[in-house]
């Protein structure tokens, strides 16, 4: 009952600032549609257009619509590619990059206004989201300011811009640990969605929020702002929102030790699990069962939910979650005072490593967790102390490991 009188608290927060928001909005929502016929227009023409670019090799598309500015510019060619290139996020970042990149270069070739201005700004901040996936966080935050410069020159710039602007940064403020920044950010961008009548962006960026806080370790305000997109999205409409939202809730709910309500929220969602999760999320949503079992002392279940798992993401190649769930299984068997089995874990974790390009930093953290096996010396503090150094480390690749801290 305490844990649902808080989250209906934070809820009732939120609300506060909203009214405020509204009216600045609707001036420039309506601003903004006076600028979307001249895009509707030139919208068929620039999908032929990239078609054709799509079907060419990446290297060769800049050199053709470098040498033929009058026929590959305007809006809505770059409009076109800036959706593309969102397309391609998160999965495949160098693709996404390459096209947003494509996008500056219409946008060069375009005749100047506030609208190509307010566009190119756009297609910085597309460039800098890649390259924060890409884990170039100086060259990312580079990218942002440039956008930022570009839109203090504008009059009045689309909400939705703004919004999406204000999302993209708050992602890359959180991978740099700023994380008062990125909530600011996020708020003001899923405030701006509110207030424009957009509902499935205003809950995804409530979702990045909600991992914000449970990233911050504070899993009672991700279980609030995870409760909250449940309530706002019908399953029937949005599936994989209410997906995304059942895990964030769950996870958060586990991280809060309430682990019979977490596994409540997994079987209310079981018919989506089942139908709309990809084969990552569905990993993911197994490990999260695997910490419920964990949490409620079915240690056998736990062990084979967290082995299977960590199949899944070797077969995926993703060496930083093989990781994490096997330090999960070396604080489950350090709890049964199983040291030869976690030896063996940190063992094959060097090797994982060793095997896919990891930078250096987190190498070498593996290869201390590993002596530190070898020597019969680790604890739970320290599993969770590396747990944490890689989910940070997987984002920034220049982060310094610094054992015991």
């Amino acid at each position: 009952m305490r844990h649902t009188h808080i989250i209906r608290n934070l809820l009732r927060a939120e609300t506060e600032a909203e009214a405020d928001y509204d009216a600045a909005f609707a001036r420039a929502a309506k601003a903004a549609s006076r600028k979307i016929p001249k895009i509707e227009a030139e919208r068929k023409t620039a999908a032929v257009r990239l078609a054709h670019l799509l079907t060419l090799p990446a290297a060769q598309r800049m050199e053709t619509v470098t040498s033929a500015p009058l026929e590959y510019q305007g809006l809505a060619l770059a409009v076109l590619l800036l959706e593309s290139s969102l397309g391609q996020m998160p999965g495949r970042p160098m693709e996404a990059l390459a096209l947003a990149r494509l996008a500056k270069k219409v946008l060069a070739h375009s005749e100047l206004s506030s609208l190509v201005t307010e566009l190119y700004a756009r297609a910085s901040a597309h460039v800098a989201n890649a390259l924060r996936t890409l884990g170039q966080l100086p060259a990312a935050s580079s990218q942002f300011d440039d956008a930022r410069f570009l839109l203090r020159q504008q009059s009045m710039t689309d909400p939705l811009t703004s919004a999406e602007m204000d999302s993209m940064e708050g992602s890359l403020r959180r991978d740099q640990r700023r994380f008062d920044e990125a909530e600011q950010l996020l708020q003001r961008a899923a405030l701006s969605y509110k207030a424009t009548g957009q509902r499935r962006e205003e809950a995804l960026t409530l979702l990045k929020m909600s991992n914000l806080f449970k990233e911050q370790g504070n899993p009672t305000k991700g279980a609030a702002l995870a409760s909250r997109v449940l309530a706002m999205n019908d399953p029937e409409q949005e599936p994989r929102i209410c997906f995304y939202a059942g895990h964030n809730l769950a996870d958060a709910l586990c991280d809060s030790g309430l682990y019979s309500q977490a596994r409540q929220v997994l079987a209310k969602n079981r018919s989506l699990q089942q139908r709309h999760g990809d084969p990552l999320s569905r990993l993911r949503l197994q490990w999260v069962e695997g910490k419920i079992a964990q949490g409620l002392g079915e240690h056998q279940d736990a062990e084979v939910l967290f082995l299977l798992v960590r199949h899944g993401f070797a077969r995926h190649e993703l060496a930083c979650d093989v990781a994490l769930v096997s330090l999960e299984l070396a604080a489950l068997y350090l709890k049964q005072r199983r040291t030869a089995d976690v030896k063996s874990l940190a063992a094959e974790m060097v090797v994982i490593f060793e095997g896919q390009e990891i930078h250096r930093e987190a190498a070498t953290a593996i290869h201390l967790f590993r002596d530190a096996a070898e020597l019969e010396q680790v604890t739970v503090g320290l599993v969770r102390n590396l747990a944490t150094y890689l989910v940070h480390a997987s984002r920034d690749p220049a982060l310094a490991y610094q054992a015991g801290s």
